[in-house]
């Protein structure tokens, strides 16, 4: 099974994630969030006049049938995909990622959701 059956119900990802430590603050945007924004209204609540500056855990889905991306990594927030870790990134982080995880636990991290304003 990989990470649409733990998205889309058809298996339970388990309820203990592996908490990546905190860094220095937000350090990367998450790329291709525009294909996902209705994820991201439902999970902010649509938009408003001033936006969001939301803290939440995000979880990290290894994507291991990109084509396109090897390394893909997906990032999910309250079990809806919201984007990807840039690719420049995502070969570094997967590999750091199972360094510490070699179990290949789910992974979560602090994460921040800021828009979401009408523009």
């Amino acid at each position: 099974m990989g990470w649409r059956d733990w998205i889309f119900g058809a298996r339970q990802a388990p309820a203990r994630a592996f908490m990546l430590p905190p860094g220095a603050g937000f350090t990367f945007d998450v790329v291709g969030e525009l294909r996902f924004q209705a994820n991201l209204d439902r999970i902010c609540g649509g938009k408003c006049e001033d936006g969001y500056n939301l803290e939440v855990t995000a979880h990290f889905a290894f994507r291991d049938d990109d084509p396109e991306d090897p390394d893909s990594i997906i990032v999910v927030i309250h079990g809806m995909p919201v984007g990807y870790i840039p690719t420049d990134y995502s070969a570094h982080l997967r590999r750091g990622i199972l360094r510490a995880n070699p179990e290949r636990q789910p992974v979560a991290c602090r994460a921040k959701i800021v828009g979401g304003w009408y523009r």
